[in-house]
C-alpha cells in the first residue's frame, strides 16, 4: 500500500450481483470502501457492509451528481477512486499505481474504460477521470453523464490532469443490464427533465442522442445532434464525438447525400480522422464508389489505436472490404495483423481458413508467423465453446504442425490427436462419405506422433506426417467447412461500432 491513502466511491442501487466484483478488484489498492445507496431493495447494502465498506443513504433526487459529491464528501482519503457497481478495475503493478499517486504536480488521471456492448462482442474504449486527489473544490457536474474533470482544470487552470494505463472494465451497457434496469426509461427522464430547464444545451441533446441511438432509434437521435451541432463552438471536449455520432446516424439512416456534404465539411477541418474515414468509407461502399472507399478505408488504418474502434476489428474491417473487392492476399495480411494485435479474436482467424484453408502449406506458413502453440490451443478451444468445431478442427491441425516443427513440452502431438479423434466423431461429421477415411487417417496420424515422441528417428517419420497432415487438411477444409462467401459487408453493422454506441460517460464537458 502506498504512502497515501485512497477512498474507493460508488454509488449503487441493487446491485447484489456485481457490487462484491467491483469492490474486490480495487481492494489492494484502496484503503477505504465509500459505499452510498440510493434506494436499493434488494441485500446490497448487506453486501457491501460485509465487505467491510462505509455505507450512507442518499434520496435520490434524479442527479447522479449531487449523489457523487455526498460519496466525496464522506471520504477519508488523500485521493478518490470512482467506479461504478457494474465496472471491474483491470488487474494492475501497485508499485505504478504507488508512482501515480506520488507524482505531486497532478491532480487527477484519465483512466481507460472499456465498455462491453450489445451481447458483449463489442468493445469501446474512451478515457475518463476517475483517480483524482479528495479536494473540496472537485466536484462532478451535469444530472447525468456527470463528470468531474472540468472542475479539476478550472481549478488547476487547465495544467492539472494526466493519462495513466489504469483499465477499468464496463459491463453496464450490455444489452441484459440495459433491459434489466430500465436504463433508457430512467435516462432519458432525466435528460428532458434538464432539457426543459435549458432547450439548447448541447451536452443534453448529445446525451440523449446517444440514448435513442442505444435503443435503435436512429432518426430521433441525428435530430437531436443536429440542434446540437449549432450551439457548439468547438472546444467543448466532446465535440468531436458529436460530429462522428451526427456521421454513423447518417449512415445508418442510408442518407449517402447528406452523410457526404456533411464529412465533406468536416473532414477539412479533421482531414485524418479515423472514424470519420471509416464513414465516409462505408457510405462510398453502399454507394458502390470502390475505389474511392478503397482509399479512404485505408487511409483511416494510421498506426495508433483508434478511439471509436479497436485496432482488431478495424484491420478486419478494411480486410473485408478488400477482400470483397477482390484483393485476397491484402486482405489475408490485414487478417494476420489483427491476430498479431489481439490473439484471442477469432474472426479473423475464421476468414483466414476460409480463404487459405485448402492451401495447407500456405495457412501453415502464415500462421505460425503470429501465433504460438499456446495461442492455437486456447482459440480452438474457444472455438469449440462458440459451437464451430469445424474451424476448432483446423486449428488443432495447425497445432500439431507447429508442434512437430518446434516442440512443447506442455503439449504432445499424441494428446491433440486423441483430442481431435473425438471431434471428429461430432453429429456434423458422422454423416459425410469421407468420415471413414478421415478416422483412418486421424488414428495412423496419432501412432505417427507416438513413434515422434518416442525417438524413433531411423524412421521417415516426418515426411510421413508432413503428407499426413497436409492431406487430412485439405479433405477437411474440403468437405467440412463450410465457405464464407464474399458478398460485401454488413455495413450497419461495422457501422455501430463507431461512435452511434460509444461509451457515455467519456465525455469532457
Amino acid at each position: 500500500m502506498s504512502g497515501k491513502t485512497v477512498s474507493l466511491c460508488l454509488i449503487v442501487k441493487n446491485e447484489r450481483e456485481r457490487l462484491l466484483n467491483c469492490i474486490n478488484s480495487a481492494r489492494q489498492i484502496v484503503n477505504e470502501v465509500v459505499v452510498v445507496d440510493t434506494g436499493s431493495t434488494d441485500d446490497t447494502v448487506g453486501i457491501a457492509r460485509a465487505a467491510g465498506a462505509r455505507v450512507f443513504s442518499y434520496a435520490w433526487q434524479g442527479n447522479f451528481s449531487d449523489a457523487r459529491n455526498y460519496a466525496l464528501e464522506q471520504a477519508t482519503g488523500q485521493w478518490i477512486l470512482v467506479l461504478d457497481a457494474d465496472e471491474v478495475l483491470a488487474p494492475l503493478d501497485v508499485n505504478y499505481f504507488n508512482k501515480l499517486l506520488a507524482a505531486d504536480q497532478v491532480e487527477g488521471y484519465f483512466v481507460s474504460i472499456q465498455s462491453y456492448q450489445g451481447d458483449g462482442g463489442e468493445i469501446m474504449t474512451d478515457n475518463v477521470v476517475r483517480l483524482f486527489k479528495n479536494n473540496p473544490l472537485y466536484r462532478f457536474s451535469g444530472a447525468i453523464h456527470e463528470q468531474v474533470a472540468p472542475s479539476i482544470l478550472k481549478e488547476t487552470a487547465g495544467k492539472g490532469l494526466r493519462a495513466c494505463s489504469l483499465l477499468i472494465n464496463h459491463f453496464g451497457y450490455l444489452d441484459i443490464e440495459i433491459k434489466k434496469k430500465e436504463k433508457f426509461k430512467r435516462n432519458t427522464f432525466i435528460i428532458i427533465k434538464e432539457l426543459e430547464k435549458s432547450p439548447a444545451d448541447p451536452f443534453l441533446l448529445y446525451s440523449l442522442a446517444l440514448e435513442y441511438f442505444q435503443r435503435g432509434l436512429i432518426a430521433e437521435g441525428v435530430k437531436c445532434l443536429e440542434k446540437a451541432l449549432p450551439q457548439m463552438n468547438g472546444s467543448e471536449g466532446y465535440y468531436q464525438d458529436v460530429i462522428v455520432a451526427t456521421a454513423n446516424g447518417l449512415l445508418n439512416l442510408g442518407q449517402l447525400d447528406p452523410l457526404f456534404r456533411f464529412l465533406e465539411e468536416f473532414l477539412k477541418v479533421f482531414p485524418n480522422h479515423q472514424q470519420l474515414l471509416i464513414c465516409r468509407g462505408l457510405g462510398q461502399l453502399q454507394a458502390q464508389q470502390y475505389a474511392q472507399a478503397t482509399e479512404d478505408l485505408v487511409r483511416s488504418l494510421g498506426e495508433d489505436e483508434g478511439k471509436f474502434l479497436p485496432r482488431h476489428q478495424h484491420l478486419c474491417l478494411v480486410g473485408d472490404v478488400l477482400m470483397s473487392l477482390g484483393h485476397v492476399d491484402k486482405a489475408v495480411e490485414l487478417y494476420l495483423a489483427s491476430l498479431k494485435h489481439e490473439s484471442g479474436y477469432i474472426y479473423p482467424l475464421i476468414k483466414i481458413v476460409d480463404l487459405l484453408g485448402c492451401a495447407y502449406p500456405l495457412i501453415d506458413e502464415k500462421l505460425s508467423r503470429v501465433m504460438s502453440v499456446n495461442r492455437l490451443d486456447r482459440l480452438w478451444r474457444q472455438l469449440l465453446k462458440e459451437q464451430k468445431p469445424s474451424y476448432a478442427i483446423v486449428i488443432i491441425f495447425l497445432e500439431i504442425g507447429l508442434l512437430l516443427k518446434k516442440p512443447d513440452p506442455e503439449f504432445m502431438p499424441s494428446q491433440l490427436v486423441l483430442e481431435l479423434y473425438q471431434f471428429v466423431h461430432f453429429e456434423p461429421f458422422l454423416k459425410r462419405a469421407s468420415f471413414n477415411y478421415l478416422c483412418v487417417s486421424v488414428r495412423q496420424l496419432y501412432y505417427y506422433s507416438l513413434m515422434l515422441e518416442k525417438g524413433y528417428a531411423d524412421f521417415p517419420i516426418n515426411d510421413r506426417v508432413s503428407k499426413l497432415m497436409k492431406e487430412l487438411m485439405i479433405l477437411f477444409v474440403k468437405d467440412y467447412c463450410p465457405r464464407a462467401a464474399a458478398k460485401g459487408l454488413n455495413v450497419l453493422g461495422w457501422s455501430a461500432l463507431g461512435g452511434a454506441g460509444a461509451e457515455k460517460e467519456s465525455i469532457d464537458r
